[in-house]
């Protein structure tokens, strides 16, 4: 604790005591230690499209339509020649699909310890088509590694971002057929024409409608009362045709 002493004379102890209690302040103003600054808050957003050993992702951002699918080539752009294999590490996903359970990456060709010849190509597929209208941002991790010659290499982290372009889908409008209702097809009757006499009596012709003159046609009518019994009837020869009236035959033979 630090003391001082004051040897005064001939000054009124009220104003040696205010002049101690300001000595008292500014030291304590000289003492408070100052707060240090606050750090910078980190963030964990992947630098993308840095290469690694001269390997990149091509393109090093990917940008897909709900619903399809795409590919990035794992590539030595910088002819390094260091790395040899790949595999894929962890995909991450943003906004409204934080674990990207929306999309499917698949990698060529493994082996038994899940590597990966260099180059070579991931696929990336979208599997929700769906709206609104948005872009849901995926980062994925690629784990490089090999060896050639004495230079080992133990791994190292390259990252692929993939943009989803979600739209609203467009409604599919479904056509109503119209149904028609089908004609009823009226039967045809297929019986001989027929004339009705004045008494009533229907004459029923069912011989040819045309003949050769000169010639000799051989006709049969059938002759129903009006009670629909055969009736008798009587010939009366036409002046331009003659005709003759086979016995115990309903057939008359006309010489035209």
């Amino acid at each position: 604790m630090m003391s001082y002493k004051t040897n005064v004379t001939g000054v009124p102890r009220q104003i040696y005591i205010i002049a101690l209690i300001f000595l008292i302040t500014a030291l304590a103003c000289e003492t408070t230690a100052t707060p240090a600054p606050e750090s910078p808050t980190a963030t964990s957003t992947p630098k993308i499209g840095v290469p690694v050993y001269g390997v990149t992702c091509n393109p090093a951002i990917l940008e897909i339509p709900h619903g399809f699918t795409k590919s990035i080539h794992i590539v030595d752009t910088g002819e390094v020649g260091k790395v040899t294999e790949f595999k894929v590490g962890t995909v991450a996903g943003t906004a409204s699909d934080p674990d990207a359970s929306e999309i499917a990456v698949f990698q060529p060709d493994p082996n038994e310890t899940g590597w990966s010849k260099l180059p070579g190509a991931i696929s990336v597929g979208s599997l929700a088509v769906d709206g609104p209208t948005r872009t849901e941002t995926y980062f994925i991790n690629i784990i490089v590694g090999g060896a050639q010659g004495d230079d080992n290499i133990t791994g190292g982290n390259i990252w692929c971002q993939v943009n989803v372009k979600h739209e609203e889908p467009t409604p599919t409008f479904t056509i109503t057929p119209t149904i028609t209702a089908t004609p009823t097809q009226t039967a045809t009757s297929t019986k001989p024409p027929f004339i009705v006499t004045g008494s009533g009596n229907r004459v029923q012709y069912t011989g040819p409608w045309q003949a050769q003159t000169g010639g000799t046609l051989a006709v049969s009518f059938q002759v129903m009362g009006p009670d629909n019994h055969p009736a008798q009837s009587e010939w009366h020869d036409h002046p331009h045709a003659g005709c003759q009236l086979a016995a115990g035959s309903d057939k008359t033979v006309f010489q035209l």
